[in-house]
């Protein structure tokens, strides 16, 4: 877990606002989740009366 730490904190050092103090919980966290996100991509995002909904 320990490396997951390191770089979720190397990937968003010097971000500013509200990211430090993030980074320093989730090294303080008990229990951390962390999953990551990833984008869709289609070529086409209907067919006929069909479409692709999603929601954040």
């Amino acid at each position: 877990m320990q490396r997951l730490h390191r770089g979720l904190g190397a990937a968003f050092a010097g971000r500013g606002w509200e990211v430090p103090r993030l980074l320093a919980a989730m090294e303080d966290a008990e229990h951390f989740y962390f999953a990551s996100t990833c984008q869709v991509q289609l070529e086409r995002w209907s067919t006929g009366c069909v479409a692709v909904l999603g929601d954040a």
